[in-house]
């Protein structure tokens, strides 16, 4: 599922405009300023293997803006909402991908230095053609 978060990282950062100069994985490493993260919810994803190695399955993950404009943060998330409108996008050479968004943006955290943080939670689709 990582390879999976990180080609969904590289195609925001080249579909859309994003907080900061990249799209980071997990976490944010710094404590202030404009940031976009996505992660992976916890949980079990759900997969089945067939018997020629493809499989298919889905799991849930977040992407997170921050930003000391909270309307900028809150934007910058409503407007990746049609970046990740995919329905059976070839992610990769081996990786066939539909996107539903499974909750609206909602504020998180405010923090004391001012900043705001925002997320969204969707929901991935995907089928591989070989293990």
């Amino acid at each position: 599922m990582k390879n999976i978060i990180a080609d969904l990282a590289a195609y925001i950062t080249a579909h859309a405009t994003i907080l900061g100069p990249l799209v980071y994985i997990d976490m944010i490493p710094t404590d202030s300023g404009d940031a976009m993260m996505i992660r992976a919810n916890p949980g079990n994803p759900v997969e089945v293997r067939y018997l020629d190695e493809s499989r298919d399955g889905q799991f849930p993950f977040s992407v997170y803006t921050r930003s000391d404009d909270s309307g900028k943060a809150y934007n910058t998330l409503c407007d990746l909402f049609p970046v990740l409108d995919l329905q059976d996008v070839q992610l990769t050479d081996e990786t066939l991908v539909s996107v539903e968004p499974t909750s609206n943006p909602s504020l998180v955290l405010k923090t004391e230095a001012g900043d705001y943080t925002y997320t969204a939670g969707f929901r991935l689709n995907y089928f591989t053609t070989r293990g």
